[in-house]
């Protein structure tokens, strides 16, 4: 069983949980799969506006796409949202 089928038994159980669709993005951009991901880091971004790592996660998947004007707004988004985020430093709970 890989991550991601994890996360996505989670959102199985509670589909509105923002740290879980955050989650479950970063398991399926490392598979690859950046389009499902951006589905799950702006659902992420919808149920939980000032979670800032999940405006700055759609902006790597955005970038990875090519759509670099999106992932622009995204990571500047992340920035103001908090000056406390740092990449990489913590995941979604």
């Amino acid at each position: 069983m890989q991550a991601a089928d994890y996360f996505e038994q989670a959102l199985s159980a509670d589909p509105t949980h923002p740290g879980a669709h955050n989650n479950l993005g970063f398991a399926l951009r490392a598979l690859s799969r950046s389009e499902e991901a951006e589905d799950h880091f702006r659902q992420a971004c919808a149920l939980q506006p000032g979670f800032a790592e999940a405006h700055y996660t759609p902006g790597l998947s955005l970038r990875t796409l090519g759509q670099a004007v999106e992932a622009a707004e995204q990571f500047r988004y992340n920035a103001e949202a908090s000056t406390h985020f740092q990449p990489g430093a913590t995941r979604a709970e």
